[in-house]
């Protein structure tokens, strides 16, 4: 008996194996993954003003996500140039003329060549905590990580009027990041700064936020980021309440460190020095995130000599700048406010 009772539990096991694999295979094949993709697309679109294509879309056995050649798109809205001349010697209304100049939509592209989203189905399942690996090949580099939400502590309002108790789950969100190689010029030109960057930036990044009524609020953040051969410029620099242009200042390479203290929002910077053929600078503060993200930076910086007599522009705006210098010859501003309204005064000391 026991002999046949043995052999009946393991063709029970082989049965429901075998009726398991069946079942997750027709899943996989069946699952209508380019439809549920195709009718995304107008409400991301209708969500984030962004217009997204892409090559190819896929399930894969680990029930990964997969695009090829996606595309994230942004376009900018027409603007209408047109004049009406009127032709004063003919009052015929024939006699009005109208000239038809209509600037074109700027059209801008972030390119990913590929890009893998892999839920963690057992974590969801067995903690019920949204845990997802992501990895992506874009701007000629590499970005592996992690998204996961969990539920934090359950926040409690008392009101002292009606002495009513509400309730709330709070979730929090955790992202970690591995940067390899992201070619930094390819994000300016995307963000169309006035300034542009450049460089491979290397290194890793972990933030936890949650979200109140509908803006991350960042609680930690840590970064230990490599530049190699930075770049600033050819672009626009603010001086005196304008603009002045500017060449290309090489920046080389340095490190950006820093990260939150606990139980805190604000977020201090590791001494960031910065040492080229064409300007020494340093940068210390921090940053405090809280309804706004409010810097709170010292920025000091010298162009060379080499530079100097390099660059006509740069010259210029050294003279335009000349109420920031000290003592020592540099230049020294600190970074008050807000990121929307940020306010620069000189620093002298």
């Amino acid at each position: 008996m026991s002999f046949l009772n043995k052999n009946f539990f393991i063709k029970f096991f082989i049965v429901d194996i075998v009726f398991f694999l069946v079942f997750y295979f027709t899943f996989i094949f069946t699952f209508p993954i380019k439809e549920i993709a195709k009718s995304n697309k107008a409400l991301i679109n209708q969500k984030t003003g962004k217009i997204i294509k892409y090559k190819d879309i896929s399930l894969g056995l680990d029930l990964s996500i997969n695009i090829k050649n996606l595309e994230i798109i942004t376009i900018s809205e027409n603007v209408n140039t047109s004049k009406k001349k009127n032709n004063k010697n003919n009052k015929n209304k024939a006699a009005i003329k109208t000239d038809k100049k209509v600037q074109k939509p700027k059209t801008l592209k972030l390119i990913v060549k590929s890009l893998s989203i892999k839920p963690k189905i057992m974590d969801m399942i067995l903690s019920k905590r949204t845990n997802i690996d992501f990895s992506a090949e874009l701007m000629d580099g590499e970005i592996n990580g992690n998204f996961s939400v969990v539920e934090d502590k359950k926040r409690i309002n008392k009101s002292k009027k009606t002495k009513n108790i509400t309730r709330r789950k709070l979730e929090k969100n955790e992202i970690s990041l591995s940067l390899e190689s992201i070619d930094l010029s390819k994000i300016s030109k995307y963000l169309e700064l006035k300034l542009p960057y450049s460089g491979k930036l290397t290194g890793d990044i972990e933030t936890v936020f949650s979200t109140r009524r509908g803006k991350p609020v960042i609680s930690y953040l840590s970064l230990e980021l490599d530049m190699k051969n930075g770049k600033l410029g050819p672009g626009k620099v603010k001086a005196v309440g304008s603009y002045a242009t500017v060449d290309q200042i090489k920046l080389g390479n340095f490190e950006i460190k820093g990260k939150t203290a606990k139980n805190s929002s604000r977020f201090k910077f590791e001494p960031l020095k910065i040492d080229s053929s064409d300007i020494e600078a340093s940068l210390d503060g921090t940053i405090t995130f809280s309804r706004s993200i409010m810097p709170n930076l010292r920025l000091k910086f010298k162009f060379t000599e080499q530079l100097l007599k390099a660059s006509r522009k740069i010259k210029t705006v050294a003279s335009l700048i000349n109420n920031m210098k000290r003592k020592d010859g540099s230049f020294g501003v600190k970074l008050t406010g807000t990121l929307k309204h940020l306010r620069q005064r000189p620093w002298k000391r």
